[in-house]
């Protein structure tokens, strides 16, 4: 297993608007913008656009940073004084402090709980972030850290990455990677409480796998790790992931996990898209399912079965922003800025922009709201308005969200 690469997208000449309608949608509606979350290359950034960009919130370039599942914590970790290390949890759309916590030793971000209560640290010179393959280790060191509950260092012999933690914080869901010395695939192991009690938490055994059935021994999996996206309700993450060119090259597929009932499968993603490494992505719609966009092809997918419903044929140079909102699908090809429904993949409508969209509001924001590769904030209407800039790193991995 490779880690998830990412680099800079650069900016594009600039081209003339092609003018699109969004159904209800008038020029007049924009009116003010609420504050916006970027998360891009690590680093997480609230603003106004509106209020000449403003800036309430912003990680510090020293700082590990990571959102829970629906933005609404941030979690980061920094160092402290007398080789410590600071975490400390935010509300990043106020900037104000919930709790924090001073523990020995250097340690990063690896999971943060739906409530923000909870954390797992890990050891930050092991990768280049936590979702990267580590380098090879025989003994894991993680730190649990509780708001109120302190800290519980904890030593797992293997190589493990936490993932994100279990429905109703019954656990952690980790990343096992084999072999530990030198990793080349991996399989899912939640760490939690035996008997779903409340004693000591210990190891438990893999809960699913490639193509596996609960209760089946599962098999381990290879594959380089491409995008995530969460459900509705943060119970259940969804990864992109490509085998091509591993020896067992099960293809790409989406890796779902159920993080309230443990079970973890594979969802075969045909190859005719292509959607494989920098060429796709996946998305959680308002409509519970599954779209995968790669450059040959679009995809509607059973989210429980991985039973692919439906599939159009596009033809993409590249995938950049891909986000959902209700019966729609929103996907950038370069300066392209397209609009799908979901139910048909009919494409409803698209615009040009003056420069390559990276990244639009994933949380129900009408009208869209995108940034392009410049860090320009547009309203995604017939004639698009420019409300704001987000001076930041801008990468291929950018999420945005706007405050409810």
């Amino acid at each position: 297993m490779r880690p998830m690469m990412g680099s800079t997208l650069a900016v594009a000449a600039v081209v003339g608007f092609v003018s699109f309608v969004f159904p209800g949608i008038k020029q007049a509606d924009a009116g003010g913008m609420s504050p916006l979350l970027l998360r891009s290359g690590g680093r997480v950034t609230v603003l106004h656009p509106d209020q000449k960009s403003a800036v309430t919130f912003a990680s510090d370039s020293s700082e590990n940073a990571m959102l829970n599942f629906d933005g609404k914590f941030v979690a980061t970790t920094k160092p402290g004084a007398n080789q410590t290390t600071v975490l400390e949890i935010r509300d990043p759309w106020t900037a104000k402090i919930t709790w924090t916590q001073t523990v020995a030793g250097d340690w990063r971000v690896e999971a943060i709980s739906n409530d923000g209560r909870q954390v797992v640290l890990g050891d930050p010179t092991i990768s280049p972030t936590a979702p990267s393959v580590p380098k090879g280790r025989t003994v894991t060191p993680l730190l649990l850290v509780g708001d109120g509950n302190g800290s519980k260092p904890i030593t797992l012999p293997g190589n493990f990455v936490a993932e994100a933690f279990l429905a109703n914080n019954a656990g952690v869901a980790l990343i096992e990677h084999l072999p530990p010395t030198n990793p080349t695939s991996y399989r899912v192991r939640p760490f939690g409480y035996l008997g779903g009690g409340s004693g000591e938490p210990a190891l438990l055994q893999p809960i699913g796998g490639l193509k596996t059935a609960p209760g089946v021994t599962p098999e381990e999996m290879q594959g380089e790790r491409l995008n995530q996206t969460w459900n509705d309700r943060g119970d259940a993450l969804y990864t992109l992931y490509d085998s091509t060119g591993y020896p067992k090259d099960d293809g790409v597929f989406v890796h779902a996990l159920d993080l309230a009932t443990g079970v973890a499968r594979c969802l075969d993603v045909p190859s005719d898209i292509d959607a494989g490494a920098g060429k796709g992505k996946v998305v959680f719609t308002g409509t519970h399912k599954l779209v995968v966009v790669g450059r040959k092809g679009i995809v509607r997918m059973d989210i429980q079965t991985g039973v692919i419903e439906q599939k159009l044929r596009v033809q993409m140079k590249s995938v950049g922003a891909l986000f959902s909102q209700a019966d729609k699908v929103y996907v950038s090809d370069q300066k392209m800025f397209l609009e799908y429904q979901v139910s048909t993949l009919r494409k409803l409508n698209s615009i040009k922009f003056k420069a390559p969209i990276v990244a639009g509001t994933i949380n129900g924001q009408m009208p869209p709201i995108v940034v392009d590769s410049r860090g320009s904030i547009w309203y995604a209407i017939s004639d698009p308005v420019n409300r704001g800039t987000y001076s930041g790193p801008i990468t291929n991995d950018a999420t945005m969200l706007a405050e409810e």
